[in-house]
């Protein structure tokens, strides 16, 4: 009996072992996850519609990286970079950088955007046409994620976000996208090493109860106390 107890006790601390080696084992597979990498992006772009204000004859044009076929504006290409980056274990950073060729953009949008419009009808059967004095752009971007955010000015749009960047100026413009986001892989390791661990704790629970039982039985005498 006392063997049987004396290998079940063996047993157990090797299965202790082998569950801490397994559990550092996950944690390092988790540390060596993080990592930087840094990869090339392309985007088209896309007329997302436009406001005429007729007091103060503006047109405000919204450009967007996202859209169908009939609103993309052609001949404009945004070209820029991903950035991936660990923060810690459980979280990563995506940014994203493009650059915005504010002229072209200009240019691609005289084109779909028509700077004179018929006038609201007043009664008098006359045609009459509005002409909007000047012109301006934005970049749009709408989410529905808080945790992504841009270089834009944000407003609420419904149960998400919108984010309005102004084009402004003769040269290159940066628009900027970043997002914190849950490493899923190591939160699922997290959750395997606690039940790692839980199984460690319970093992060593059940090695401490058999020893304090097998201390508490009686010795076994030598062949010559026995005589």
């Amino acid at each position: 009996m006392l063997n049987v107890r004396r290998n079940c006790r063996k047993r157990g601390l090797c299965a202790v072992f082998a569950a801490l080696i397994c559990l550092f084992m996950l944690f390092s597979l988790a540390a060596c996850n993080e990592n930087k990498s840094v990869s090339a992006v392309r985007y088209g772009l896309y007329l997302a519609g436009a406001d005429y204000d007729d007091e103060t004859l503006v047109v405000t044009a919204y450009v967007s990286v996202s859209g169908t076929e009939e609103q993309r504006l052609e001949g404009v290409v945004l070209k820029g970079q991903r950035t991936f980056e660990s923060e810690g274990l459980f979280y990563n950073r995506i940014e994203i950088s493009v650059s915005l060729d504010v002229p072209a953009i200009y240019d691609a949008v005289k084109e779909r955007v028509a700077l004179v419009r018929p006038a609201p009808d007043d009664g008098d059967g006359s045609d009459k046409s509005v002409q909007y004095q000047s012109l301006q752009v934005a970049m749009r971007y709408a989410t529905i994620y808080k945790s992504v955010v841009t270089n834009g000015a944000r407003r609420p749009s419904g149960s998400g976000y919108v984010d309005i960047l102004p084009l402004e100026g003769e040269g290159a413009q940066e628009f900027k996208i970043s997002q914190r986001a849950q490493n899923s892989a190591n939160q699922y390791t997290l959750l395997v090493a606690a039940g790692i661990a839980l199984f460690a704790a319970i093992m060593g629970v059940y090695i401490a109860y058999l020893h304090r039982k097998e201390k508490a039985l009686p010795q076994e005498g030598t062949y010559a106390e026995k005589e």
